[in-house]
């Protein structure tokens, strides 16, 4: 979840990439190493066919819910779109949705930052 915790977004809005336009080839693992933790995080690569999108002006009252990872690769489907996708290679699901803050052009000068918040949780289920 993610939301903005001052007035409206300005500069910097989150963007959300439709994750069924990204493929594996797409992302590159990188590690992440910090004093007390080590991970790792995904980075997207360029690909034309990739669709983005942010919204304009989203105020402090309006939260942003996406996925950031699911370890089924067909969760974001309906069991009879499964179904059909397993049939099919021509659709995947979304596995996850890739995201970013961006630089708007032409800000004029002395807007305020972008102040927000981003809170994960994990959701585990039987399968």
């Amino acid at each position: 979840m993610w939301r903005p915790l001052i007035g409206a977004v300005v500069d910097w809005p989150l963007a959300l990439c439709d994750g069924t336009k990204v493929s594996k080839s797409d992302l590159i693992e990188c590690d992440n190493i910090r004093k007390h933790y080590t991970g790792s995080t995904m980075y997207v690569l360029y690909n034309e066919r990739m669709e983005w999108y942010y919204m304009s002006r989203q105020s402090k009252s309006t939260a942003t819910l996406f996925k950031i990872f699911d370890s089924m690769s067909d969760a974001a489907c309906t069991s009879k779109q499964a179904s059909e996708l397993r049939q099919s290679s021509a659709n995947q699901c979304a596995q996850a949705v890739p995201h970013s803050g961006f630089e708007m052009p032409d800000i004029p000068p002395g807007t305020e930052p972008r102040r927000s918040i981003e809170v994960r949780a994990m959701v585990f289920t039987p399968e």
